[in-house]
């Protein structure tokens, strides 16, 4: 099996850092060479909330990869929670110059959808060319089918120039120079997807620590995102409150106790011992896995709430897809099944060689699909999107032509 050059990838969250090397197939089959992963410090809610203390943890993390793998890291694909995206579905039309379609007239037609976008406020992360038309006949490649007017139908997805900003400036401090960088929510579906399913509508629901990210993805294209600040942590919060335990503690005790749905009769009124904040030395106190039950069931529930009334176009999903850290919680996938009446799963990295046990989870899901994306095996998206001097009107037209090549 032929692979990819070696690339590499940081996956930043509010939890943990992951970096990985490794090679990509044709089959987007993910083969890891050396994988590191340390606690990240210095990030909340998808925002650098510390200067100094995130550096040191993209420095460890970077440092270990570099030991394991005996080589010096250059540059790096990223990918970090909390861009906040933002998506636009758009649609437009031109007249055919002449009787056959040609690349002028669907760089013409791209320079149209670029309008509706431009702002110097917002830097491009994913164009997704939905389908081009002819004549309203839906088609992939249109160049050289006769007409009279060609048509587009295409996603866009931008986030602030500002977060963007933070970012590069954040790993420049590290020496690392940036690739590429994508959103958290796409990434994670390109790390999890079977061939199956990506023949339905999916909704790809990646709870983290500080943010949980929602894509849609019909028939393997991404159509729709959002990204909101209620996750792992207010699951955390709610039982450190409820307990007066300190917030490791509490940690702890939601990933080791906590059920989203209680299935076990016995385990029901099974007394947790855990200590209070500052009184480590006492007697430890107890509580029900019924009450942190019940305090991780009612928050899941506003999770899948919001996903569903925040995110554009989840009213034709047919399928969950969760991942994440949160995804650990016990029968989590039957609470969201019950919860949004849609079938569910927990999405853990697929077709991967070389990947320590360890990170066969939900957990590193993002990360495997960083770094499928970052190898090209993506649906219609080009490689190098941040790059010094970046214009959003010429990479939407560099990538979008790129597409039409690989495609035609």
């Amino acid at each position: 099996m032929a692979f990819s050059k070696t690339i590499t990838s940081i996956d930043i969250g509010s939890y943990k850092i992951t970096c990985m090397s490794g090679e990509v197939g044709a089959n987007e089959t993910v083969k890891i060479n050396k994988v590191a992963t340390v606690s990240s410090k210095g990030i909340k809610n998808g925002i650098i909330s510390d200067v100094m203390l995130a550096k040191d943890s993209i420095t460890r993390c970077v440092d270990q990869l570099e030991k394991k793998q005996g080589s010096r890291i250059k540059n790096v694909f990223v990918t970090m929670s909390g861009l906040k995206p933002h998506c636009h579905n758009i649609q437009e039309k031109t007249k055919i110059s002449s009787k056959r379609v040609t690349q002028k007239d669907i760089n013409r037609l791209l320079n149209i959808c670029n309008k509706k976008i431009q702002n110097e406020d917002k830097t491009l992360l994913h164009a997704v060319p939905m389908s081009y038309f002819v004549d309203n006949n839906p088609t992939q490649n249109p160049i050289g089918i006769i007409g009279n007017e060609l048509a587009i139908r295409i996603t866009i997805t931008v986030c602030d120039a500002l977060v963007i900003k933070n970012i590069k400036g954040l790993l420049e401090s590290c020496d690392i120079e940036i690739k590429d960088i994508a959103y958290d929510g796409y990434v994670s579906a390109i790390g999890t997807l079977d061939d199956d399913e990506k023949d339905l509508c999916c909704g790809i629901i990646n709870i983290g620590g500080g943010t949980t990210s929602v894509s849609v993805l019909y028939k393997g294209k991404f159509i729709s995102c959002v990204t909101f600040n209620c996750a792992g942590d207010n699951i955390t919060n709610d039982i450190m409150f409820t307990t007066a335990a300190s917030k490791i503690e509490a940690e702890r005790i939601k990933l080791k106790h906590a059920h989203a749905v209680l299935n076990n009769s016995i385990a029901i009124q099974r007394p947790i011992e855990f200590h209070p904040a500052g009184e480590k030395n006492n007697v430890p106190s107890t509580i029900t896995t019924t009450v942190i039950s019940d305090i991780v069931k009612h928050r899941l529930e506003e999770i899948f709430d919001k996903c569903k009334t925040k995110t554009p176009y989840f009213k034709n999903v047919n399928r969950i897809i969760l991942t994440g850290g949160s995804t650990q919680i016990e029968n989590i996938a039957e609470l969201c099944r019950n919860h949004l009446s849609l079938p569910t799963r927990i999405g853990n990295p697929s077709n991967t060689i070389n990947l320590p046990n360890d990170y066969k989870t939900s957990l590193y899901t993002t990360s495997i699909g960083l770094m499928r994306y970052s190898g090209g095996n993506r649906p219609n998206e080009e490689i190098n999107l941040v790059e010094k001097g970046y214009n959003i009107e010429d990479s939407i037209v560099k990538r979008l032509v790129n597409w039409l090549k690989t495609e035609i």
